[in-house]
C-alpha cells in the first residue's frame, strides 16, 4: 500500500512541476514579443504584406 503522506508529496511535485512550466511558458513568449520588437523583424514582415 502507498501510505497517503507519500501521495500528497507526489501530487505536490506535480504541482509545483505545472506551475513552473506555466512560467517558463510565460517568459519564453514575453522574450519572443521583446525580441520581435527589438530586431523588427516582424515588423519587416507585416510590411512586405
Amino acid at each position: 500500500m502507498i501510505n497517503p503522506s507519500e501521495v500528497g508529496k507526489a501530487g505536490e511535485m506535480v504541482r509545483l512541476k505545472t506551475l513552473e512550466a506555466i512560467w517558463i511558458q510565460g517568459k519564453l513568449r514575453m522574450c519572443g514579443r521583446w525580441s520581435y520588437i527589438g530586431g523588427g523583424s516582424g515588423g519587416n514582415m507585416f510590411n512586405q504584406l
